[in-house]
């Protein structure tokens, strides 16, 4: 099974697919269409994502819908958990926050999804599930946890980093230091099966949780 993303125009998609698979074409069984940014998919924005997994060989002429999934952008009725004091989020960097509601690290959406420490140091990136969301990998390897719905999940399903529009309140963030050389991805182990997703802050403290993933 294959999954390929791509925005504004669904065609793309068609063509990415068409492109992996040759001239022996391929089956569609599943498609959606969301919400996004103009450079990543990871919170809801202005741009049109689509994803559509397939299967290489032969076809029975299934078109993909591209149903529409998730909320729309701008949201209508805003979320009752976004605290009015939440800090304006950078076009390109997603800021994730620690149970106290201090930046702890962020997401750098236009450099390859990697995840640097609010100090500067590259621990960990973001990589597709096909379930849905992401998987968070550190540079050496190690499978940390999940990113979905703007919170990421620590093994044991409960959270451990949060986005700004997931919390009450956020404290107000502090100057970042500057971005340190990323080191070579180290080869990736595999993911354990995602857990039951809880509705609270584990015990793991976001910064130690990404810091595991150092090279």
């Amino acid at each position: 099974m294959k999954t390929v993303k791509c925005r504004t125009d669904s065609s793309k998609c068609l063509t990415a697919a068409s492109v992996s698979c040759g001239d022996g074409g391929y089956q569609v069984y599943s498609s959606e269409s969301h919400a996004g940014g103009m450079l990543a998919d990871i919170i809801p924005g202005p741009v049109t994502w689509y994803s559509m997994s397939y299967v290489c060989g032969p076809t029975d002429g299934t078109i993909p819908e591209f149903r529409w999934t998730g909320p729309t952008f701008p949201q209508s009725n805003p979320s009752p958990m976004v605290g009015s004091n939440s800090p304006a989020q950078s076009d390109n960097e997603l800021s994730l926050f620690d149970r106290d509601g201090k930046a702890a690290a962020y997401v750098a959406l236009d450099d390859e999804l990697t995840i640097y420490l609010w100090g500067g140091e590259p621990v960990a990136y973001l990589d597709v599930d096909n379930a849905g969301g992401y998987h968070v990998y550190g540079f050496n390897g190690k499978h940390l946890g999940w990113f979905v719905n703007g919170v990421v999940w620590a093994h044991d399903g409960n959270a451990s980093c949060a986005t700004s529009s997931v919390l009450r309140t956020t404290q107000v963030e502090s100057f970042k230091a500057f971005k340190q050389f990323k080191p070579f991805k180290s080869f990736k182990e595999f993911a354990p099966f995602r857990p039951f997703l809880t509705s609270s802050f584990g015990d793991t403290q976001c910064m130690l949780l990404l810091s595991e993933g150092r090279d």
